[in-house]
């Protein structure tokens, strides 16, 4: 990729972007990213699982359209 190096602000930005810290700084947070995801579809789905079933529904279900 070419990228113009001779501006500079663009020496500025690939420095700053370019050094250890950064770098890890952004793969800590995609990392952190992934499993607070993760973490909490797993909860929506522990929580869908213990909530309350009414009786009634809104709309008959395929097998009682018969009755």
């Amino acid at each position: 990729m070419n990228f113009p190096m001779d501006n500079p602000f663009f020496q500025f930005l690939f420095w700053l972007l370019n050094t250890p810290g950064i770098g890890g700084i952004a793969v800590g947070l995609i990392g952190l990213i992934s499993v607070s995801i993760y973490a909490s579809s797993l909860y929506w789905i522990a929580r869908g699982a213990r909530a309350d079933e009414v009786d009634t529904y809104a709309y008959p279900t395929p097998t009682l359209l018969d009755h």
